[in-house]
This record gives C-alpha cells, sequence and structure tokens, in this order.
C-alpha cells in the first residue's frame, strides 16, 4: 500500500511517500518539503530513494500551488517515483492541535 504523508505549517509542506509492505515494514520512496509559501522565492527539495536529492527555486503564492507542486515531483518523468496518482492508496496528515477531540 503507497502512502502519502503530509505535514502542513505555516509555511511549508513536508512530505513523504511510503510504500508499507504490512504493518512493521515500510520503505521510503521519496521525501521532501516545499518552503516558503506565500513567497515569490519559493523552493522545492525533492529526494527520490536511492537518488540525488532536486532543488528546484519557484514561486509557490499558497498551498494549494504547494500541494500541486509536491503531487508533480511525484510523477515527474525525470525525478517522479509514481506512474499515475492512483498508485497512492492513502494519504495522512499530521495534526497539530486536535483540541477535546485527540489527545
Amino acid at each position: 500500500m503507497i502512502i502519502l504523508v503530509i505535514n502542513c505549517g505555516s509555511s511549508s509542506i513536508k512530505y513523504q511517500l511510503l510504500d508499507m509492505k504490512n504493518d512493521d515494514v515500510y520503505s521510503l520512496l521519496a521525501k521532501g518539503i516545499v518552503e516558503k509559501i506565500g513567497l515569490e522565492c519559493g523552493r522545492l527539495q525533492h529526494t527520490p530513494a536511492g537518488r540525488q536529492k532536486v532543488v528546484k527555486d519557484l514561486p509557490v503564492p499558497d498551498h494549494t500551488v504547494g500541494m500541486q507542486i509536491v503531487l508533480d515531483a511525484l510523477i515527474d518523468k525525470e525525478h517522479g517515483v509514481l506512474k499515475s496518482f492512483d498508485d497512492i492508496e492513502a494519504v495522512g496528515h499530521r495534526i497539530v492541535q486536535g483540541a477535546d477531540f485527540f489527545s
């Protein structure tokens, strides 16, 4: 099962793409960060497993654009690790403040 795990902060999106073999065993397919969201001088750092880190400077006006940059990196013909978004079976997001609903 391939899982995309994201952690959206106020000005960044961190992500990991994991292949869960079973409950205890997984492999990291890719990881990265989109930084400086809201600025014209944003940056993508994308590291496919076993390959060199890719760094691209580009404008990232908001989180919607930031997530599109993440998704584009994952299916990029040269640096991506997925053939299709359909390969992603689940998405998880870190909850920082769950108030009374989560402990």
